[in-house]
């Protein structure tokens, strides 16, 4: 078993999702990966033109989680979420 560093963690996510939110008109703003309540989350940040929804967050989420099973690259076990970032947008 290879041990991945957190930092190599985002590092793939970045590398891996960028490019295939973009194709589908989602700007990835920020990724987390966290432990938190006891479990591992990996967090990621969306944005497009006309704002977020619902609907995108979960289309965004499917392609996310579809991706990242192929490339199987994070070892242990994480919940992903898929959310806006809000009016705290990082610039």
């Amino acid at each position: 078993m290879v041990v991945v560093s957190q930092d190599e963690i985002l590092r793939r996510v970045w590398e891996e999702l960028e490019p295939e939110l973009q194709e589908q008109g989602y700007e990835l703003i920020e990724v987390e990966y966290v432990f938190q309540m006891g479990r591992r989350v990996l967090r990621l940040f969306i944005d497009r033109d006309g704002g977020v929804t619902l609907d995108d967050c979960q289309a965004a989420s499917r392609l996310a989680g579809a991706v990242l099973d192929m490339k199987d690259f994070i070892e242990e076990q994480y919940s992903l979420e898929v959310s806006s970032p809000g009016f705290d947008r990082p610039v």
